[in-house]
């Protein structure tokens, strides 16, 4: 209404304006002397008349001047009526849900990025001079191959290779004669064997000696091997049966050749790709984009139809074999529990395992004694601890824990081998959610148990319990203050639940424990009255800790808040914060890096970070999907592909024969894979591309010692280096995420 009172004041003010200019013109005009009017005066008194006359709706509100000429600001806004307006998100800091109150109203139908360009503008302009530039660098270089075919050629030539007239199949008229190999016939003299003469005079006597000396030896050796000696007549004295071949030891040896065999001739391509396979955009060293990326190639896969329905709770490399790896079967789901079983798989023979092991409960852990190759420690879901040895046909525990020796009232969820200890019997470590970290030491056919550490909650109200004396509360607290259900809760809660563990390489006497609630805690073996140490960095379950294997400050973390954080054990806070979009089952650091590690999430991602070259981002971001519609659950590196043979790798191009010699070993003594589980009980093999295990460039290749002697210096000079080299690249890391915390 107020548009349309304003279009009727400007009609006002024009008919004013037009009333005024006809009376002016009308006044302007003298009557005629008879005092009639002419046609003339008639006609403008008419229009006149016309002009004053305005016509107006019956409806039409009567404004005042002011109103009329008042200015209206019109805002238009639109909004979406499909946006949704109840959208409700989880807050990880107040851990509750909020109520959103912005909701986007804009809606694209239609987006497509263009291509074209300006054809007048810069980037044209850019484009053009760089074609331009490329055609002549082209004709310059057709016009040198030209010039260096004709300097030695003569005129007559030169005219006669312009008139040689080709076909248009590109046919060359050239004849070529092949030399025959002359046939050889060589001969070789070799000298005729030393020859010696020599007499001796032998007595009766002396011979009947020599004798009845060698027939006591005879004897006294007989002596010994009697026993074996008469098991052997007495098994080989009677035929064995066809069946008894067939169950033989000798017949198993020989179809698992077989079987293998057959395996590798069925997986030819894969075989040569676990060999030889080398991403070839890695080695595009113009694209420097390409250089910060790397790439997974899946190799082998170990589907076991028997644990379909269960998840992969533990994977671990064998120490002494690089080709065999232990798998833990299990559920994490309460209501889906079962038996389990363990699987020691090969690269050799992926179709079914090597070894097999059944467990009364689902198995959550294994760890590989890093001494004993055949010692394999096992943590089960009702709380037992199990130990169990390869070479044995059987299938049982050499030995385990029961209710009577100490058995954890939770679930074991890691159990890791004690590397050196100070009595020389073999002892690993458990820790459970019951709230105890557990030594095993076995001793005289038994598990002897000593609790290290209890992880007790910390809580607000500074309340201690002395069972020989009453309640005492802290000083700062008045009794008023406090409620006696916060007392009784602080009891009830007493002890926190463990979820992972890891030693220190560097000093075995410490270690940390992850917890439910989030916390980390560093803990020593000769100090288990409190904490260290407490880090609140995660708001979720901790799932996985990893030391660093150069560093002996630095280790990693990964939880179900979606982060891997890097800590340094000096810092309560973490130096760095790596969000993977997804819950992170695993972590674990590269073996022969010390700024390499991977990290698996629920979505069916592998995720590979190289702090060196990339800070934030992973390197194989664009080839991370691993599997579809499962949860990734564990990742382990191989733990044969040592610092210390990527460094010798890197003299491959060198000109000393023996280091050349040194660096083909190195690389053949390499395995970069990974192996991976879900939680439907798949295994997979990854391999890793050029960039993520690219040697470093070092710069004394050209200084290289030639005799052996000094060879041998530099290969201890480099074992040491390599070991500084990698903490001195992470130190440089670390001092900048310092840096940027202190800013």
């Amino acid at each position: 209404m107020k548009k349309q009172a304003s279009v009727y004041s400007n009609m006002k003010k024009s008919a004013n304006i037009q009333d005024k200019v006809s009376t002016a013109a009308v006044s302007a005009r003298k009557p005629n002397v008879e005092g009639n009017t002419s046609m003339e005066d008639q006609q403008v008194h008419i229009t006149t008349h016309l002009s004053k006359k305005v016509v107006t709706p019956q409806d039409q509100l009567q404004l005042s001047e002011d109103t009329l000429n008042e200015e209206v600001d019109r805002i238009l806004e639109a909004t979406n009526p499909n946006a949704p307006e109840n959208i409700v998100r989880f807050n990880f800091e107040e851990r509750t849900f909020k109520f959103e109150h912005t909701v986007e109203q804009t809606a694209f139908h239609f987006k497509e990025d263009g291509y074209l360009i300006l054809k007048d503008g810069q980037e044209a302009k850019l484009q053009k001079e760089e074609h331009e530039r490329k055609r002549e660098l082209l004709k310059q270089k057709l016009k040198e191959q030209a010039d260096m075919e004709t300097d030695n050629m003569g005129a007559e030539d030169i005219q006669q290779k312009k008139d040689v007239l080709r076909n248009q199949f590109n046919y060359s008229d050239r004849e070529v004669q092949t030399f025959n190999y002359q046939l050889k016939d060589v001969e070789i003299m070799t000298e005729p064997p030393a020859a010696e003469t020599f007499e001796a005079t032998a007595t009766q006597w002396e011979i009947y000696d020599f004798y009845q000396q060698y027939f006591e030896e005879q004897k006294r050796q007989s002596g010994k091997s009697a026993t074996s000696t008469n098991k052997y007549k007495k098994s080989n004295s009677k035929p064995k049966t066809p069946q008894e071949v067939v169950h033989s030891r000798e017949m198993a040896n020989s179809l698992k050749i077989m079987e293998r065999m057959l395996n590798q001739n069925s997986m030819d391509e894969i075989l040569h790709d676990f060999k030889y396979w080398d991403d070839p955009s890695d080695d595009v060293i113009e694209d420097k984009k390409r250089r910060t990326e790397g790439s997974l190639l899946p190799l082998w896969r170990f589907p076991y139809l028997e644990k379909k329905k269960q998840s992969v709770t533990g994977v671990c490399w064998n120490p002494k074999y690089s080709d065999l790896f232990a798998v833990s079967y299990g559920s994490y789901n309460f209501l889906k529990q079962g038996g389990g079983m363990v699987c020691c798989y090969t690269l050799k023979n992926p179709g079914v395992p090597e070894y097999t092991f059944y467990t009364e409960s689902g198995a959550m852990c294994l760890d590989f004694h890093p001494k004993h190759p055949s010692l394999l420690a096992v943590g089960l879901y009702d709380g037992a601890c199990l130990i169990f040895d390869i070479k044995q046909k059987n299938g049982k525990p050499i030995i385990m824990s029961t209710v009577k020796n100490g058995k954890h009232n939770g679930v074991v969820w890691q159990v890791k081998w004690e590397v050196e200890s100070i009595s020389n019997s073999l002892s690993f470590f458990s820790v459970s959610s019951d709230g105890r970290v557990t030594n095993w030491t076995l001793s005289k056919n038994e598990l002897q148990y000593t609790d290290i550490m209890q992880l007790k909650l910390e809580s607000e109200t500074t309340v201690s319990y002395d069972p020989e004396k009453s309640l005492t509360l802290s000083k700062s607290l008045n009794a008023s203050q406090i409620s006696p259900t916060k007392i009784t809760e602080n009891f009830l809660i007493a002890y926190s639940g463990g979820t992972c563990m890891d030693f220190n390489p560097k000093m075995p006497h410490l270690f940390v424990v992850g917890t439910e609630e989030g916390k980390i805690h560093l803990c020593s073996k000769a100090y288990n009255s409190q904490y260290l140490r407490t880090y609140e960095g995660h708001n979720m379950n901790v799932y996985s800790l990893k030391w660093n294997h150069f560093h002996p400050n630095v280790f990693l973390s990964a939880s179900a808040d979606w982060t891997v954080k890097l800590w340094d054990m000096n810092y309560i806070q973490p130096l760095m914060v790596f969000d993977l979009g997804s819950g992170v089952g695993d972590v674990d650091w590269a073996p022969y890096s010390s700024t390499v590690f991977a990290a698996v999430t629920e979505d069916g991602r592998v995720q590979v970070y190289d702090l060196s070259i990339n800070k934030r981002d992973s390197l194989t971001d664009s080839c991370s999907l691993i599997v579809k519609k499962a949860k990734l659950t564990h990742v382990q590196f191989n733990s044969s592909s040592t610092a210390d043979y990527l460094y010798d790798s890197a003299y491959l191009d060198s000109k000393n024969p023996q280091f050349q010699h040194k660096a083909l070993e190195a690389l053949h003594k390499m395995c970069f894979v990974l192996v991976v589980g879900d939680d439907k009980g798949l295994v997979q093999t990854l391999k890793l591309s050029p960039n993520l295990r690219r040697p470093p460039e070092l710069k004394d290749k050209a200084e290289l010692p030639t005799t052996t002697n000094t060879a041998t210096n530099k290969k201890q000079e480099s074992q040491k280096t390599t070991a500084q080299f990698e903490v001195e690249k992470l130190n440089a890391i670390l001092e900048v995420a310092v840096k940027g915390q202190q800013m």
